[in-house]
């Protein structure tokens, strides 16, 4: 899947934090598989959990009360 720039940050910022790895990695084992999934991302910030989901061939939607969230 082609990165756009607004992911390459968002992927960039989620490969520094611990807390984000350690959400995604928790999310990954509770799916089992996410490439056979649905999911909704409640609060999704910048959507980066939901981006790497669907990366993964799983399918993903995201959610936030902040208009500016993705």
């Amino acid at each position: 899947m082609p990165q756009s720039p607004e992911a390459d940050w968002a992927v960039a910022l989620f490969n520094r934090s611990l807390l984000q790895e350690a959400k995604f990695h928790r999310m990954v084992e509770l799916l089992q598989d996410p490439a056979e999934k649905t999911s909704l991302d409640i609060g999704a910030d910048n959507g980066v959990i939901s981006y790497l989901l669907r990366s993964g061939g799983g399918r993903c939607h995201s959610g936030d009360l902040d208009a500016r969230a993705r």
